[in-house]
C-alpha cells in the first residue's frame, strides 16, 4: 500500500464515525450509597467468576452482578460473617476464591461454602492494610505494624517476615507501606522508615535499599 493512501483511509474511518454515531455511544451509570452500594469510598476488583465485580468499602464488602449489589458485613451473632466492615484489600486466588483483608483480619469468600469466614488471627491487632497475590499463588499480607505475612492458600501455612536488629538480611522495618511484584516476579516491599526491600526467594532474606547521606545513588530521602 502506498503512503499516500493512508490519509484517505483515515478520512474514511472518520466519516464512518460521524455518519453512524449511534454505534459509538456508550452508557455510564453512577451508583452511590442508596443505590445498593454502602459507601462512597471503595476499591474495585473484577472477579474471574463471570459477571461479578467486587467493591471493598469502609462499610462492608459489595458484590455486583450487573443488576444489583449484595452487601456482606460483620455480624456479632454470626461467627462466619466478615471479620470487620473496613475492607482494605481484595485478591482472587488461582482457585477463584476471593480473599478479603480488613481492619479486623483476613477472610475468604469460598464459592462452594458459606460465603465469608474469618481466617486464623495473624497478629494481635489484625490490621491488614493491603494484599498481594504473587505468581506462585501465595498471598502477601501487608501488616501496618507487624511486618509481612505470606499465606499459602492450599495449606493454610503462614510465614512471618519481620525486622530483626541482629540480622541485616531481615525486613528493614515492620511498618510496611506497600508490596509489589514486578515483571520479573521479584517482590519489593516498601516501609515507612526502613526504605525499600527486595525479597530473595531462595534464601528467604531481603536486600535493603535505603538513603545514605554520602551516597548520591542511594534512595532519596523525603522530608517528613
Amino acid at each position: 500500500m502506498k503512503p499516500t493512501q493512508y490519509p484517505l483511509l483515515i478520512l474514511l474511518q472518520l466519516a464512518t464515525i460521524f455518519a453512524f454515531p449511534q454505534a459509538w455511544k456508550s452508557e455510564v451509570r453512577a451508583y452511590r450509597d442508596g443505590c445498593g452500594i454502602v459507601s462512597r469510598q471503595c476499591d474495585l476488583h473484577p472477579a474471574r467468576q463471570p459477571g461479578f465485580m467486587w467493591f471493598g468499602t469502609r462499610e462492608g464488602l459489595n458484590k455486583y452482578d450487573g443488576y444489583g449489589f449484595v452487601v456482606y458485613k460483620n455480624s456479632a451473632e454470626d461467627s462466619l460473617s466478615l471479620s470487620d466492615n473496613h475492607v482494605t484489600g481484595i485478591v482472587e486466588d488461582q482457585k477463584g476464591d476471593i480473599w478479603i483483608s480488613t481492619a479486623g483480619g483476613l477472610n475468604r469468600f469460598d464459592w462452594s461454602k458459606k460465603p465469608v469466614y474469618t481466617l486464623q488471627r495473624l497478629h494481635s491487632s489484625d490490621l491488614i492494610s493491603a494484599l498481594m497475590l504473587d505468581d506462585s499463588g501465595k498471598i502477601w499480607l501487608d501488616h501496618l505494624t507487624g511486618g509481612v505475612f505470606v499465606l499459602e492458600p492450599t495449606t493454610g501455612k503462614v510465614v512471618l517476615f519481620s525486622n530483626d536488629s541482629r540480622n541485616t538480611g531481615s525486613l528493614s522495618d515492620n511498618n510496611v507501606s506497600a508490596i509489589l511484584e514486578d515483571s520479573h516476579h521479584q517482590i519489593w516491599i516498601g516501609t515507612l522508615r526502613g526504605g525499600l526491600n527486595l525479597f530473595d526467594r531462595d534464601h528467604h532474606s531481603f536486600t535493603r535499599y535505603q538513603h545514605w547521606n554520602k551516597d548520591t545513588s542511594s534512595l532519596v530521602e523525603i522530608p517528613s
